[in-house]
Protein backbone atom coordinates (compact mmCIF):
# COMPACT_ATOMS: atom_id res chain seq x y z
CA UNK A 1 0.00 0.00 0.00
CA UNK A 2 1.30 3.52 -1.20
CA UNK A 3 -0.51 6.22 0.72
CA UNK A 4 0.96 10.16 -0.07
CA UNK A 5 1.77 12.53 2.70
CA UNK A 6 -0.06 15.59 3.09
CA UNK A 7 1.00 17.82 5.56
CA UNK A 8 -1.29 19.86 7.44
CA UNK A 9 2.02 22.43 8.14
CA UNK A 10 3.29 25.36 6.46
CA UNK A 11 6.63 27.86 6.29
CA UNK A 12 9.23 26.34 8.91
CA UNK A 13 6.72 24.17 9.79
CA UNK A 14 6.54 22.42 6.42
CA UNK A 15 9.97 22.45 5.69
CA UNK A 16 11.14 21.10 8.93
CA UNK A 17 9.03 18.16 8.48
CA UNK A 18 10.31 17.12 5.14
CA UNK A 19 13.47 16.90 6.71
CA UNK A 20 12.42 14.78 8.81
CA UNK A 21 10.22 12.48 6.63
CA UNK A 22 13.82 13.29 4.52
CA UNK A 23 16.30 11.73 7.36
CA UNK A 24 13.95 9.07 7.90
CA UNK A 25 13.53 7.62 4.25
CA UNK A 26 17.49 7.89 4.43
CA UNK A 27 17.60 5.94 7.74
CA UNK A 28 18.03 1.69 7.67
CA UNK A 29 17.53 1.01 11.44
CA UNK A 30 17.15 3.10 14.97
CA UNK A 31 17.14 1.88 18.55
CA UNK A 32 14.34 2.71 20.89
CA UNK A 33 16.54 4.85 21.96
CA UNK A 34 17.75 6.50 18.84
CA UNK A 35 13.81 7.22 18.20
CA UNK A 36 13.51 8.87 21.43
CA UNK A 37 16.21 11.20 21.40
CA UNK A 38 15.53 11.82 17.39
CA UNK A 39 11.56 12.86 18.82
CA UNK A 40 13.02 14.96 21.94
CA UNK A 41 15.52 16.70 19.44
CA UNK A 42 11.94 18.01 17.13
CA UNK A 43 9.67 18.88 19.97
CA UNK A 44 12.56 20.56 21.49
CA UNK A 45 12.85 22.34 18.44
CA UNK A 46 9.29 22.60 17.56
CA UNK A 47 8.33 24.20 21.57
CA UNK A 48 11.40 26.54 21.00
CA UNK A 49 9.90 28.32 18.19
CA UNK A 50 6.91 30.66 19.58
CA UNK A 51 6.38 31.85 15.74
CA UNK A 52 4.93 28.56 14.93
CA UNK A 53 1.58 29.39 17.33
CA UNK A 54 -1.08 27.05 16.34
CA UNK A 55 1.21 24.40 14.38
CA UNK A 56 3.19 23.41 17.09
CA UNK A 57 0.69 20.68 17.89
CA UNK A 58 0.50 19.91 14.20
CA UNK A 59 4.01 19.54 14.36
CA UNK A 60 4.72 17.52 17.28
CA UNK A 61 1.91 15.08 16.46
CA UNK A 62 2.98 15.11 12.46
CA UNK A 63 6.27 13.74 13.79
CA UNK A 64 5.40 11.39 16.47
CA UNK A 65 3.03 10.21 13.78
CA UNK A 66 5.84 9.78 11.01
CA UNK A 67 8.36 8.19 13.60
CA UNK A 68 5.70 5.41 14.44
CA UNK A 69 5.04 4.40 11.44
CA UNK A 70 9.01 4.49 10.47
CA UNK A 71 9.58 2.34 13.75
CA UNK A 72 6.20 0.48 12.50
CA UNK A 73 8.40 -0.90 9.13
CA UNK A 74 6.62 1.62 6.90
CA UNK A 75 9.01 3.20 4.10
CA UNK A 76 9.62 6.61 3.98
CA UNK A 77 10.42 8.01 0.43
CA UNK A 78 10.48 11.44 -1.55
CA UNK A 79 8.51 10.93 -4.28
CA UNK A 80 8.55 14.17 -6.80
CA UNK A 81 7.47 16.76 -4.58
CA UNK A 82 6.36 14.98 -1.28
CA UNK A 83 6.78 12.15 0.81
CA UNK A 84 5.11 8.87 0.26
CA UNK A 85 4.23 5.81 2.82
CA UNK A 86 4.80 2.27 1.94
CA UNK A 87 3.32 -0.59 4.07
CA UNK A 88 3.88 -4.19 3.30
CA UNK A 89 1.00 -5.61 1.64
CA UNK A 90 -1.95 -6.53 4.61
CA UNK A 91 -3.53 -9.97 3.91
CA UNK A 92 -6.20 -9.80 6.49
CA UNK A 93 -8.68 -11.05 4.48
CA UNK A 94 -8.09 -14.44 4.67
CA UNK A 95 -6.34 -15.30 7.93
CA UNK A 96 -7.48 -18.18 10.66
CA UNK A 97 -8.83 -16.56 14.02
CA UNK A 98 -5.53 -18.04 15.40
CA UNK A 99 -3.35 -16.08 13.27
CA UNK A 100 -5.74 -12.94 13.98
CA UNK A 101 -4.88 -13.11 17.46
CA UNK A 102 -1.30 -13.82 16.92
CA UNK A 103 -1.48 -10.70 14.87
CA UNK A 104 -2.97 -8.31 17.17
CA UNK A 105 -0.30 -9.69 19.94
CA UNK A 106 2.17 -8.69 17.72
CA UNK A 107 0.37 -5.53 16.75
CA UNK A 108 0.40 -5.13 20.64
CA UNK A 109 3.75 -5.81 21.68
CA UNK A 110 5.02 -3.69 18.46
CA UNK A 111 3.74 -0.77 20.28
CA UNK A 112 3.62 -1.23 23.75
CA UNK A 113 7.26 0.51 24.33
CA UNK A 114 5.75 3.95 21.95
CA UNK A 115 2.68 4.11 24.39
CA UNK A 116 4.87 3.61 27.84
CA UNK A 117 6.75 6.40 26.49
CA UNK A 118 3.94 8.56 25.53
CA UNK A 119 2.34 7.96 29.09
CA UNK A 120 5.70 8.67 30.72
CA UNK A 121 5.02 12.65 29.17
CA UNK A 122 3.36 15.09 31.12
CA UNK A 123 1.99 16.87 28.10
CA UNK A 124 0.26 13.67 27.90
CA UNK A 125 -0.33 13.25 31.25
CA UNK A 126 -2.15 16.69 31.23
CA UNK A 127 -4.04 15.98 28.20
CA UNK A 128 -5.45 12.50 29.72
CA UNK A 129 -6.15 14.66 32.73
CA UNK A 130 -8.17 17.51 30.47
CA UNK A 131 -9.89 14.66 28.44
CA UNK A 132 -11.37 12.59 31.60
CA UNK A 133 -12.31 15.27 33.63
CA UNK A 134 -15.68 17.01 33.35
CA UNK A 135 -16.45 20.56 33.63
CA UNK A 136 -20.06 22.34 34.74
CA UNK A 137 -19.10 25.54 33.04
CA UNK A 138 -18.51 24.90 29.73
CA UNK A 139 -20.42 22.03 30.78
CA UNK A 140 -18.19 19.47 29.18
CA UNK A 141 -18.54 15.63 29.72
CA UNK A 142 -16.03 13.18 30.59
CA UNK A 143 -14.24 10.70 27.66
CA UNK A 144 -14.93 8.03 30.43
CA UNK A 145 -18.70 7.77 29.24
CA UNK A 146 -17.87 6.45 26.20
CA UNK A 147 -15.47 3.62 27.53
CA UNK A 148 -18.18 0.53 27.76
CA UNK A 149 -18.14 -1.60 31.08
CA UNK A 150 -18.14 -5.54 30.52
CA UNK A 151 -21.72 -5.99 30.85
CA UNK A 152 -22.84 -3.28 28.53
CA UNK A 153 -20.73 -4.44 25.62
Amino acid sequence: MIVPLNSPLDGIAADRFLSVARFLSRTTVLTDADYRKYLDQEIAWCRSHASLNNSQLAFEASVRVLLDLKRLGWQIREEGYGIELVADKIQSTHLRPDEIVAEKTRTRELFHPMVEAQYRDSYIQAFIQRMETSSTISKKKSIALLIAEGQEI
